[in-house]
C-alpha cells in the first residue's frame, strides 16, 4: 500500500485480520520512498516484488498518478497489478489513473466493515478469480 495517510494502513490491516486473509500488507506513507524500494527490490532479485499494489492518487510530492506512470516505465515493476484507492469520484481522476495504467479504482470505505468487505472482494478478485500473474 502507498498512501500518504497514516490511518489509511491502520484500517487495513485491521480488515485484513477480521477477514482473515492470508495478506502481508507492507505500507509506504511516501510516495518516493515506495518507489526507490520497489526499484532496488526489482533490481535484486533476492528480494520479493508484491503482487498487488493498492495505491492513494492524492498524495503530496509524486501523486498516485506521477508513481502509476514511473511504475509502468520500470521493467517487472510495470507487470504488478495497480489498484487505486482514492477518496475522490471525480471523473478525471478516474480517466488519468486508468490512462497511467491502474487495473481498478476503488473509492477508499468509510468505516472498519466496509474495508473488510473491500479487501476481501479485492483479495477474491485478484488472488481466487483471475489468479494474479506470479512472474513479479
Amino acid at each position: 500500500m502507498i498512501d500518504d495517510s497514516l490511518a489509511e494502513p491502520i484500517f487495513l490491516r485491521e480488515a485484513i485480520v477480521q477477514a482473515t486473509l492470508d495478506v502481508e500488507l507492507e505500507a509506504f506513507n511516501e510516495s518516493v520512498i515506495a518507489l526507490q524500494e520497489l526499484k532496488t527490490r526489482e533490481e535484486n532479485n533476492k528480494f520479493k516484488l508484491p503482487h498487488l499494489i493498492l495505491l492513494d492518487i492524492n498524495m503530496p510530492g509524486d501523486s498516485g498518478i506521477d508513481i502509476l506512470h514511473k511504475l509502468k516505465n520500470e521493467g517487472r515493476l510495470r507487470l504488478i497489478p495497480v489498484v487505486v484507492l482514492t477518496s475522490s469520484n471525480l471523473l478525471k481522476d478516474i480517466e488519468d489513473s486508468i490512462d497511467a495504467g491502474a487495473r481498478s479504482i476503488i473509492v477508499k470505505p468509510t468505516n472498519i466493515e466496509d474495508y473488510k468487505n473491500m479487501i476481501t472482494n479485492v483479495y477474491k478478485y485478484w488472488f481466487e478469480t483471475i489468479k494474479v500473474n506470479r512472474v513479479v
